[in-house]
């Protein structure tokens, strides 16, 4: 769009536009692919045989002379024109009842890809559909290790059921999903109206990033990898969160990265919202469920405000962050500083009757979750201030 200069993913447009303009392209790509239009060319010249091209030129100069010509043309009916046409409010029409609309976002695919629909989940399919992935991707036993291992270190109670309290949060939490291998848009269908925009912002982010990025290849749990996975999944939310506060601010004519402290608003949001079971939750779940969101938009504003646009975001999802640390911190992100490799083996005197039953990395995040909760809030300032240090 004019004025845009932000790099092009699709279409001609930029991620926000994209997604802005979501219906309105889909539209005029049926259109021409249905031929119709073809067809009115040829009346047009039958008609005016010497002024058919300043026909054509007048009743395409503008969007309402378009809209027009598609209703003069039966492409599509007049009810459905008006201002909700370029806005993502169209997109998610219907996805509280009714059959799912299509979804496909990938018109450079072959056919056999194009099979990402919108579909409404109720609650208990979301929380079915979490435990499926848990039970595909973890070996059997290894949640409740990692809840044993948080329990051990003191970070969760230790009678919580560490594997159920996570699927509540979850399903407290989760709005709408993508899922890269089925390449299906998921909304949850108790989604308010109102929420059904920016919603589908979000996660149609998702969908241009898989196609451009192939994001699927972070998503998939590697034991004893979290800290990386964590710092991969930072940009990916951090970019979908990013886009869709721009999304948001468009009709105001601002961008995010005009926004002061816009970190702050949106960690005070995001942990100020009503949602029961996530505030209830120990500081070290809630901190490394909302730091992707958190921290990872923090990241992406700031790769956008040191002039890289959304294309430094780009350079990210192609190379993500190798750990939370990087995240974190601007300078160990630039200089690509990477983990230290640190060997888990079992001490020598109990190496005789003893294994390595469960292992990961905690990164500085985890790091600095145990030590907040060892040392309480009255250190958190203070602490703050040794690791950046570190």
């Amino acid at each position: 769009e004019p004025g845009c200069d932000h790099e092009l993913l699709l279409s001609g447009y930029c991620r926000l536009h994209y997604i802005k303009n979501w219906r309105k392209i889909k539209r005029k790509e049926a259109i021409l692919a249905s031929g119709q239009l073809n067809n009115y060319v040829e009346e047009l010249v039958n008609k005016y045989p010497d002024k058919y091209l300043d026909v054509i030129r007048q009743d395409l100069a503008s969007e309402k002379e378009w809209a027009k010509v598609v209703v003069d043309l039966e492409l599509e009916s007049a009810d459905e024109e008006g201002a909700g046409d370029e806005d993502i409010d169209a997109a998610a029409e219907g996805v509280s009842g009714g059959e799912p609309a299509s979804l496909t976002p990938f018109p450079d695919l072959p056919e056999a890809a194009l099979q990402s629909l919108r579909q409404a989940m109720s609650r208990d399919a979301v929380v079915q559909r979490i435990r499926e992935r848990t039970r595909q991707e973890y070996p059997p036993g290894e949640v409740e290790l990692e809840g044993e291992l948080l329990k051990r270190l003191g970070m969760i109670p230790a009678a919580m059921d560490y594997e159920r309290t996570i699927y509540e949060l979850l399903e407290e939490q989760v709005l709408g999903f993508y899922d890269p291998d089925a390449r299906r848009l998921y909304i949850a269908d108790w989604v308010p109206d109102s929420m059904q925009p920016v919603t589908m912002a979000h996660e149609l982010t998702h969908a241009l990033q898989d196609q451009h990025f192939d994001i699927g290849r972070y998503v998939h749990h590697v034991q004893g990898a979290s800290d990386r996975q964590t710092a991969a999944m930072a940009v990916i939310e951090g970019d979908a969160t990013a886009a869709m506060m721009d999304f948001t601010l468009a009709p105001a004519g601002q961008r995010v990265t005009q926004i002061p402290n816009v970190e702050s608003l949106i960690a005070n949001q995001l942990q100020s919202t009503d949602q029961a079971r996530l505030a209830a939750a120990p500081r070290s779940m809630r901190e490394t469920l909302l730091f992707p969101y958190v921290a990872g938009f923090g990241m992406c504003v700031r790769e956008m405000r040191d002039g890289g646009g959304y294309a430094a975001v780009n350079a990210l999802l192609r190379r993500p962050p190798e750990s939370t640390e990087q995240v974190m911190h601007a300078e160990k992100l630039r200089a690509r500083e990477l983990p230290v490799d640190v060997p888990v083996r079992v001490p020598a005197p109990l190496a005789a009757d003893h294994r390595v039953a469960y292992q990961d990395v905690m990164g500085e995040l985890g790091v600095w979750l145990y030590l907040v909760t060892a040392l309480g809030d009255e250190e958190n300032e203070e602490l703050g201030l040794a690791l950046d240090d570190v």
